[in-house]
């Protein structure tokens, strides 16, 4: 019984497979050889090219032309145009989440978005365990949040350490990836920076063993160095707000009222940025970085 039903899978993934090629067949028959060409040469690796060619005779008669290889890895080894960055300045205020846009070519924009109401807490976890909640489904749909534990040594025992540790921690995403930062003073001259990936952000398990994040970067920061770099007449308003949209081992640092963008490997910093806080508090500092699309399309 069970062998007959797994042949019974496997003739159907068999065809399902045969049906979805030759859809993808039909349809490539209404575009050009040219214009097929100049979309397969942009394909991220050359073992995308090799599976493109077993799609179908046509276009394996492409990817063999004699100008594809040489073209191909042109595209592949061409630098990549540079795409300008934006940054998305937020803080919480009673009930509403301001956002100040800025923007390069268009100067400095307004908008204003409610936040969703937040969530009621059963229990106590030691602030150990991270809630993600999902904007695209219903508040109350269960699978809308997901949690996972942070590791047994990411945060104190001691209650009242806790709540030292807690400003310092920062959630964003780097290249597409939840990434968590913990940056604190190691003794009075040096910074201690940590950074964990989340290594499956759609498969979280909040009693996962072992912890579903990994630690990626662990560096010690020359504060009076940094400090200096950044011209700050004060080190204790030292933060990383954000991290890089696409570059891993670069982060952004918060002197005062300005903010660089660091590099981890050359400990290098760049300013990019000075912010206006009306409201004084830093802590309540939101960064939100995002890289535009290179638009259009080099050929």
């Amino acid at each position: 019984m069970l062998e007959r039903a797994l042949r019974v899978r496997r003739k159907k993934a068999k065809s399902e497979r045969r049906r979805s090629t030759e859809r993808c067949t039909s349809s490539s028959r209404y575009i050009p050889d040219d214009l097929l060409h100049e979309i397969m040469i942009r394909l991220p690796n050359l073992a995308s090219a090799v599976r493109c060619s077993s799609v179908c005779k046509r276009w394996r008669s492409i990817t063999c032309r004699s100008d594809f290889t040489a073209t191909f890895m042109d595209h592949i080894h061409r630098p990549e145009p540079k795409r300008p960055l934006r940054l998305l300045f937020g803080g919480i205020a009673d009930e509403e989440f301001s956002i100040r846009v800025v923007d390069n070519d268009n100067g400095m924009m307004m908008m204003q978005s409610s936040s969703p109401p937040p969530p009621v807490a059963a229990a106590s976890v030691g602030a150990k365990l991270l809630l993600s909640y999902d904007p695209f489904k219903d508040f109350g749909d269960v699978k809308a949040w997901k949690s996972f534990r942070l590791p047994h040594d990411f945060l104190p025992d001691d209650s009242d350490l806790v709540l030292y540790y807690i400003p310092h921690l920062r959630l964003g995403l780097s290249q597409g990836r939840l990434r968590l930062s913990q940056f604190l003073w190691d003794d009075p001259q040096h910074l201690s920076l940590k950074v964990w990936d989340l290594m499956d952000n759609n498969n979280i398990d909040a009693n996962a063993e072992p912890s579903p994040i990994t630690l990626v970067h662990q560096t010690l920061i020359d504060a009076a160095a940094a400090a200096a770099a950044a011209a700050s007449v004060s080190l204790m308003s030292v933060s990383v707000p954000a991290f890089h949209p696409i570059h891993h081992n670069q982060i952004f640092m918060l002197f005062d009222s300005y903010l660089y963008r660091y590099d981890l490997d050359t400990k290098k910093q760049v300013m990019v940025a000075e912010i206006e806080n009306n409201s004084g508090r830093w802590d309540n500092l939101r960064v939100f970085p995002f890289v535009y699309p290179a638009s259009p399309t080099i050929i």
